[in-house]
């Protein structure tokens, strides 16, 4: 397990990915992040056991394996549903601010505990 916590980074469309890629580990330095291949998700998924998952589409392995998730729909930038410990919430209308609110919800810490050493590159998987 990591010491930070982690999150997969696996929506389409891929221009997207890499901007969450780019972002998150700047503005939340003491998470993980790990860009993955959304064909690979199910199988990073089961062997990392993120904290989060960032993806287009649930499926029964991130529902397993992961803490939380964050489905962000590609036919819908204005829609998303996050999930932790299977209670779902729509998020409508989903600007930058509401995508940390999401993530410090599902790490379990609010935006004054997001310090820490962390190049602001993401790794990818």
């Amino acid at each position: 397990m990591s010491a930070h916590p982690q999150i997969l980074v696996a929506n389409e469309p891929l221009v997207y990915r890499d901007v969450l890629g780019s972002v998150l580990p700047r503005l939340r330095p003491s998470l993980r992040v790990l860009l993955v291949d959304p064909a690979e998700l199910d199988a990073a998924t089961a062997r990392l056991r993120p904290r989060l998952v960032i993806c287009s589409e649930l499926t029964d392995s991130i529902r397993q394996f992961a803490t939380t998730s964050l489905v962000l729909d590609p036919h819908d930038a204005n829609c998303a549903i996050l999930d932790v410990d299977g209670q779902h919430q729509v998020l409508r209308n989903l600007r930058l601010t509401d995508l940390l609110a999401a993530v410090d919800a599902a790490v379990g810490h609010g935006p004054a505990e997001r310090g820490g050493e962390r190049p602001g590159v993401p790794l990818t998987v």
